[in-house]
């Protein structure tokens, strides 16, 4: 990484203040906020330009800032009730359209159901014959985000050279250490073509090379924001962020199928070949232990 991506990189952990007028008028807890912040089918993510995604199955429903006095609320006409079609048109010439965030949650159990409308967003209750297998990537992100030990999804920055970092969630553990973690359902197909084993190595590239100091500093600023505006997660216990795992972890689901077969079994195995190959750090054993439970 060269001294334009370092700069870059202090830039984008540089730009959160955790006194911004956002947060400070949401640690007056306004009712809708409160609403919100309680709905546990939502989850809540503190943004380096100091705003705020609220999140339902991976969907971004509100994207909420503070500008001249007011709260600004934005959303995707479509989950507003507007026909897929005529939503995507209009964001073409005029984006998401912003709102009052008390419209949005007034507005809540229409907005879920048109989420649950997308493939994107499938949840266990539309997957065929409840099938875990089926459900979405974005889905199984939202679950483990809402598992209490997370911090951040959709940790995203481009290098200089275009390198495209973007992982899917980030962990703190008691001790303060920060995981990346990069999930899979397991029967993605970049699990034995290695696709994934490229971008993991993009990952350690920017691990070993980037100041660990700058993401310590930033997420403890997400941290006393979250406090701040009571949306810790219980069971993020630590006081402080003291440090950074030097690796990112592959995170694969499980399967949940009725029958078993040989031909998977094999598949796991050579996602494991794959994995140490590779140098990757993953749960592939816990997966194919669980597989040979089944």
């Amino acid at each position: 990484m060269g001294i334009s991506n370092i700069s870059k990189l202090q830039r984008y952990f540089g730009t959160l203040d955790v006194n911004a007028n956002l947060f400070v008028e949401l640690e007056k807890d306004p009712v809708w906020w409160r609403l919100l912040r309680m709905d546990r089918e939502l989850y809540i993510n503190v943004r380096k330009d100091n705003y705020i995604n609220v999140y339902y199955r991976g969907a971004s429903i509100m994207k909420l800032s503070y500008d001249n006095g007011k709260f600004k609320a934005e959303i995707h006409n479509n989950y507003l009730g507007v026909d897929k079609e005529v939503a995507s048109l209009l964001s073409l010439y005029y984006g998401n359209e912003d709102v009052s965030p008390e419209r949005i949650v007034s507005m809540l159990e229409t907005i879920k159901y048109r989420v649950r409308q997308n493939k994107k967003n499938k949840g266990l209750p539309e997957a065929d014959n409840g099938d875990e297998e089926k459900v979405s990537e974005k889905f199984v992100q939202s679950e483990e985000f809402k598992s209490g030990v997370y911090l951040d999804t959709e940790f995203a920055i481009t290098l200089d050279d275009g390198t495209k970092i973007r992982i899917d969630l980030v962990r703190v553990d008691d001790c303060g250490k920060i995981q990346f973690v990069e999930l899979k359902r397991i029967q993605d197909q970049r699990l034995v073509n290695e696709k994934i084993f490229t971008q993991m190595c993009n990952y350690k590239s920017f691990l070993e090379m980037v100041d660990v100091g700058e993401i310590v500093d930033y997420y403890n600023k997400v941290l006393a924001i979250m406090r701040k505006i009571k949306i810790l997660p219980d069971k993020v216990l630590c006081d402080k962020i003291s440090d950074v795992k030097n690796y990112v972890e592959l995170m694969m689901t499980n399967y949940k199928k009725k029958d078993k077969s040989q031909g998977r079994l094999e598949r796991l195995n050579k996602i494991k070949c794959l994995c140490a190959q590779n140098g990757v750090h993953s749960n592939i054993d816990t997966v194919i232990a669980n597989y040979v439970k089944l």
